[in-house]
């Protein structure tokens, strides 16, 4: 039998183991607790909108926009592609998918942490990292938007689901605080085909010549009599005039030119002498000269061609100040001959409103004088 002494001896030892057993378990917990990875908080308000998510697309840019999940000093953003959105799995790439051929500059850079200041550090097919070795003092509230050029998609079919990952450090050695970083956020986006709208539009050109009516309803050919009185005589004294409209409009690339063809105003004896080219700023008239043209003035002062010219919302102009000085005229006879243009573009409706004007010369013989023009608008497309 033991004695006291022994039993309380024995008792006190196997205290003492306990204890030690007690302590080593305490030690080896905290161990376990300092080798764990610690991340400060999720990022949140995440997005990570693609530009083009056609599969196997070579010039997806990404633009990633977040929020940071607490306050710290960032140096280092990892922008991954992967299988997995989760932060504990390991990172592996979509099939086809890559950062490795994205371009070294980034896009645009914006937010309240990352408006200037970040680089390209490097780049894997998972893996795209960029620095700002100044770093930048965040918090919770801080935001940030990068835009990385030329992810390439994965090339498996459409509607496939793939994952890019944001995580960021403190350093711009992407270690610290660990593996796992700062903050992590996941977003899952996707390929797919695109949407080809077509619709064509044809080539549209509208030109009238006003009828006798004042219409372009058409089929009644416009007389044009000059001189005055009942038998509209010419005076040799002053020139007559009378007007003719006609509308042009298209879409043409280049817009339009109207020409004009028509031979002198003669009899079955004699000629008007035509105003020739103009000589730059049209040809007056003078006593006793016969002379015949045409212009686009907007206010000549012979009855019958006061008010005109060119009208509308159109770009319609004449081809030169040939035709726009008023009671100054130009006309080349025989040969097809542009008046107008819609300034090489495609212009709206311009009314143009031509005056026809002749005087008869002291010795120009009796008859009826007439002459028919022709008017051709042509479109550029």
């Amino acid at each position: 039998m033991k004695s006291r002494a022994e039993i309380l001896r024995a008792h006190y030892l196997g205290l003492l183991k306990k204890a030690a057993i007690w302590s080593g378990m305490v030690a080896m917990v905290g161990t376990l607790f300092v080798a764990l990875p610690v991340n400060a908080a999720q990022i949140t308000s995440r997005s990570a909108t693609l530009s083009d998510s056609t599969p196997s697309s070579t010039t997806d840019n990404v633009k990633f926009s977040f929020t940071f999940g607490s306050s710290y000093t960032v140096r280092g953003i990892l922008f991954q592609v992967c299988n997995s959105p989760l932060q504990t799995t390991a990172c592996t790439v979509p099939t086809g998918a890559t950062f490795a051929s994205a371009s070294s500059t980034l896009g645009t850079t914006g937010g309240t942490a990352c408006a200037s200041g970040w680089i390209f550090s490097s780049q894997s097919a998972t893996d795209y990292k960029v620095t700002d070795s100044t770093g930048v003092a965040v918090t919770s509230s801080g935001t940030c938007t990068i835009t990385v050029n030329g992810l390439h998609n994965p090339t498996t079919a459409h509607g496939t689901e793939f994952y890019l990952r944001i995580t960021t450090f403190t350093d711009t050695g992407f270690s610290l605080p660990g593996v796992n970083g700062q903050d992590f956020g996941a977003m899952a986006v996707s390929t797919n085909d695109q949407v080809t709208v077509s619709a064509n539009v044809q080539e549209s050109l509208t030109f009238c010549v006003y009828d006798v009516s004042g219409t372009c309803a058409g089929g009644v050919t416009t007389s044009v009599p000059l001189g005055t009185g009942t038998d509209n005589v010419l005076s040799a004294n002053a020139p007559s005039g009378g007007q003719s409209k006609m509308d042009a409009a298209t879409n043409a690339t280049t817009g339009y030119v109207i020409s004009y063809l028509a031979n002198n105003l003669t009899s079955s004896s004699d000629t008007i002498t035509a105003a020739g080219a103009g000589g730059g700023t049209g040809t007056a008239f003078s006593a006793g000269t016969a002379l015949f043209g045409i212009n686009i003035a907007s206010a000549n002062t012979v009855t019958g061609t006061t008010s005109g010219g060119i009208s509308g919302s159109g770009s319609g102009q004449a081809v030169n100040a040939n035709y726009t000085n008023n009671d100054k005229v130009a006309f080349v006879p025989a040969a097809v001959t542009p008046l107008a243009n819609s300034n090489s573009s495609p212009t709206l409706s311009n009314t143009y409103t031509v005056s026809y004007l002749a005087q008869a010369g002291s010795t120009t013989k009796p008859g009826s004088f007439t002459t028919t023009f022709t008017y051709v608008c042509t479109g550029t497309f």
